[in-house]
């Protein structure tokens, strides 16, 4: 959840362009890139096959040769069982189309698009190697793409947000105060602006207190350490999702600063800040390790 927020979606003026004004066939060069995906629903009901259609909305045209010609397309889709069919997911482009496929070697998903001004526009495609006779008519779903920034550490902050949750585990503080900056496209009241979000006082990972007063804001985000770890770790395994900062706090590893966006959704982005932190109390296995 991402509180009060109110955004639409204003994807011709606000998303960057892939090709802009350049004319001319397309190529491997120019298209390579990152993509957010505008889908709308399908024609027809998938039934029971949906899970082995459902794409990423964010993906990676590289520029990497494929196993079996094209380009390496990522992230796969999440196909419930693991399968390893060669040469896919890649991309490729035809003559004036550009296609993305995926496939598990029984339900392969393809995406067709052309050129439209600044973007790239077609559709998707649910197939099946059940093929029914005559000519298929195969569910479909029309999608937009437009280029985005990439994200190429996604699993480098992963790997060091578990490392940071480690790190919180042995410190093994039983109790401790914080306070965090929250910046997003929300709604406050004419009152609450500019002041100061409340001091809170967690212990055993609930809040017990909060800091009142006239400079403290009273509708505010309520943040602990688990919170901002299941936050930035929802964030960072949502590939619709890219983290522009990321910083853990040093000695205790919870995140302390990060911003999280949705391209997709210009006003879909929110940057957390913790700026007051103080330990209370570790807990009593921790100081008998320390005494001992």
């Amino acid at each position: 959840m991402r509180w009060i927020k109110v955004g639409f979606l204003i994807l011709c003026s606000l998303a960057p362009t892939i090709i802009g004004a350049q004319s001319g066939a397309l190529n491997y060069p120019l298209v390579s890139g990152c993509y957010f995906l505008v889908v709308d629903d399908w024609d027809r009901s998938l039934q029971g096959d949906s899970v082995y259609h459902t794409f990423p909305r964010m993906v990676s045209l590289d520029s990497t040769p494929a196993a079996r010609g094209g380009r390496v397309l990522a992230p796969d889709i999440s196909y419930p069982f693991p399968h390893h069919f060669p040469g896919v997911p890649r991309w490729e482009i035809s003559r004036d189309t550009v296609r993305m496929i995926w496939s598990n070697g029984f339900s392969p998903t393809l995406i067709s698009l052309r050129r439209v001004e600044d973007h790239l526009e077609g559709y998707a495609e649910a197939r099946s190697d059940a093929i029914p006779p005559g000519e298929p008519k195969w569910p479909r779903a029309a999608v937009k793409a437009f280029r985005t920034k990439c994200f190429p550490d996604r699993q480098r902050f992963l790997d060091s947000l578990a490392a940071g949750r480690r790190r919180w585990v042995k410190a093994g503080i039983n109790e401790y105060r914080i306070r965090t900056q929250v910046d997003c496209f929300c709604i406050y009241l004419p009152e609450e602006m500019g002041l100061q979000p409340p001091l809170l006082t967690v212990r055993n990972g609930a809040v017990v207190s909060r800091s009142a007063g006239r400079s403290v804001r009273r509708r505010s985000p309520v943040l602990t350490v688990d919170s901002l770890f299941a936050m930035a770790e929802r964030d960072l395994g949502d590939p619709d999702f890219i983290v522009t900062t990321f910083l853990l706090d040093p000695r205790y590893g919870f995140p302390q600063e990060y911003h999280s966006e949705m391209p997709s959704i210009p006003d879909d982005w929110i940057g957390i800040k913790v700026d007051s932190f103080a330990v209370v109390s570790p807990s009593r296995s921790t100081v008998g390790r320390r005494r001992n």
